[in-house]
This record gives structure tokens, C-alpha cells and sequence, in this order.
């Protein structure tokens, strides 16, 4: 099997960390579980909903660790290991530079990148939230209590999906498998950027479906699908041809850690996934615009682009 290259962390695995952060903060402040100050929920409520949506990420992780903070003071009986846990989420948040998918970061680079801390420091939230949990069964001497606080469920989440990627290897094959998209459609552009900020193994190969080396290799429904309207992404892999709905979710598969659990969407029928599909390959123009030409290869990815 292929050797797995170190992760600096999946670009797509943090922006699910921070929507669930946010999240599990929300539902905190809201309910009044993490102050009982009335000022202080409703700052944290909206802090959260940045934190959500990506907005401001890093000075919203600052005011919800120094909302907890000062939250302490109002209810000083909280248990301070799960604060410990929430103030270490925050931080987590607080200390990486924005521009993670998925996010409304006024500008993102294709490069960004989780640096290697975080991952470390994800897992250290992770094991920590484990053993305190441990702690809590073993001073109350029943499992129950990890059911009735909420928050330690939420805080365990947070650390299962920010564990590094590669405790779910990626899957490998002899033969490099090969995307084929719509060059000139801005969304497929920024697909293909995705796969390349996710894909740290180099795993796959991709060309434009208007390029010489589609048209010589694609067959059948897919090379027509290509020259008469160009709206499905293509995977060809050892196992055969896949285009739309299956195409992406089988892509995803191939990448490792979360990513992995891709085919569970298989289960949804495939006449409802390629439907959705189609109302986004129909619209992709408007909504994301049409490039003059095929994207281009930088320096970096020529040797993964088949022309």
C-alpha cells in the first residue's frame, strides 16, 4: 500500500469542527447551561452564530473563551474540567488563520491549510474530554451521568471529528484515479481546488471534460454527456466510470478520516441525489459563474492535470 503523507489536517474536517463548535456553544448560552447572566447569554449566542457561520472565527473564539471566563463568576459550581474543554475549543478556534472552506472569510487561498499544532491540540481535546468523562463515571459510579450533561456529549463529538485524518486511511490503487470536470465552470474550478486542498496524498489525476485526453478516454454516455453539455463531474477509477451525485460521493470516499463515511449518502436513492445535482449543474453558471477558459494548472499541480 502507498505510504500516507503526514496531515497538516483536513481544510474541510476543521470548518466541521467550527460549525459544531459553534453549534454546541449556541445551544449552550441559549439555554442558560453556561451563565446565568442574561447580558452574557445573548453575547454568546451571537458569538456562537459567528463562530457558525464562519464569520469573524477568530475574534468570536476570543469572546466566547472570555464570555466562559466570566461566566464562572456568575455560576461558580460549573465543573471546571468541562470549562477547561470549552475554553481549550475556543482556543482552537482562536489561534488558526481564517479562510477555511465553507466559511465567510472575506478571502481564501486555495493553500490554506490546517498547521500540524492544531491537529495535535484537537486530539489532546479529545483524550482529555475521554478521561474526564472516565473521571465522572467513576465519582458518580454510574454511565449515566454522560447522558444527562449534554455538553460532555458535545465536547467528545468535537474531538472525534477533529482527530487526524489518517486514523482512516485513505484508499489507495495502482492506478491513479482521474476527475474529469467542466473547465470553464467556475464551481467545478473550486471543486477541483477543493480536491486538491483535501487530496494531501495525491491520490487522483484531473482533466477537463474539453480537453484531448477526455475525449480519448471517455466512452459511451459519459463522452457524450461531455461534448453535448458539460454538467457532470466524472470519476474513473479501477472499477469503472461514475459521473454526478455518485461520482462526488465515491471522490470523497477515496480521501480518508471523516470523508470516509461518504457512502452512506449512497443509501439516499439515486434519482433524489442526482436530482439535486442536476438543479446545481443547471444553475452553475449563474450562480458561480463561466470562466473565458480551462482552468490552468499552477507550477505545483501540472503533474496531477492530464491534458
Amino acid at each position: 500500500m502507498a505510504d500516507i503523507t503526514p496531515r497538516k489536517g483536513s481544510p474541510s474536517q476543521f470548518a466541521l469542527f467550527r460549525a459544531l463548535a459553534g453549534l454546541s456553544f449556541f445551544c449552550g448560552f441559549a439555554n442558560g447551561y453556561l451563565s446565568s447572566s442574561t447580558l452574557i447569554r445573548w453575547v454568546g449566542v451571537l458569538v456562537s452564530l459567528a463562530i457558525f457561520v464562519g464569520f469573524k472565527r477568530r475574534l468570536a473564539g476570543a469572546g466566547v473563551a472570555l464570555l466562559l471566563l466570566a461566566g464562572l463568576h456568575f455560576n461558580p459550581e460549573f465543573p471546571h474540567g468541562i470549562l477547561f474543554l470549552l475554553v481549550g475549543t475556543a482556543f482552537l478556534l482562536l489561534g488558526i488563520p481564517e479562510g477555511e472552506p465553507f466559511s465567510r472569510a472575506p478571502s481564501r487561498g486555495a493553500d490554506w491549510a490546517v498547521p500540524p499544532v492544531w491537529m495535535w491540540l484537537a486530539e489532546l481535546l479529545f483524550f482529555g474530554g475521554g478521561w474526564f468523562a472516565a473521571y465522572l463515571v467513576y465519582r458518580e459510579g454510574t454511565s449515566a451521568v454522560l447522558s444527562q450533561d449534554w455538553l460532555l456529549g458535545r465536547v467528545l463529538l468535537l474531538g472525534l471529528v477533529a482527530v487526524d485524518a489518517r486514523w482512516i486511511h485513505p484508499k489507495f490503487s495502482a492506478e491513479p484515479p482521474v476527475v474529469f470536470f467542466d473547465g470553464v465552470c467556475g464551481l467545478c474550478s473550486n471543486f477541483v481546488d477543493w480536491l486538491f486542498a483535501e487530496d494531501a496524498n495525491q491520490i487522483f489525476r484531473v482533466s477537463a471534460l474539453q480537453s484531448d485526453y477526455a475525449i480519448k478516454t471517455l466512452e459511451g454516455k459519459y463522452l457524450a454527456a461531455a461534448n453535448e453539455d458539460p454538467s457532470s463531474i466524472v470519476l474513473r477509477d479501477s472499477t469503472g466510470s461514475y459521473n454526478k451525485s455518485t461520482a462526488v460521493i465515491r471522490i470523497a470516499a477515496r480521501l480518508g478520516g471523516i470523508l470516509r463515511w461518504a457512502p452512506l449518502f449512497l443509501a439516499i436513492p439515486k434519482p433524489l441525489r442526482d436530482g439535486v445535482y442536476d438543479l446545481v449543474a443547471k444553475n452553475r453558471y449563474q450562480w458561480f459563474g463561466k470562466k473565458e477558459t480551462c482552468r490552468l494548472p499552477t507550477s505545483s499541480e501540472r503533474s496531477r492535470f492530464l491534458m
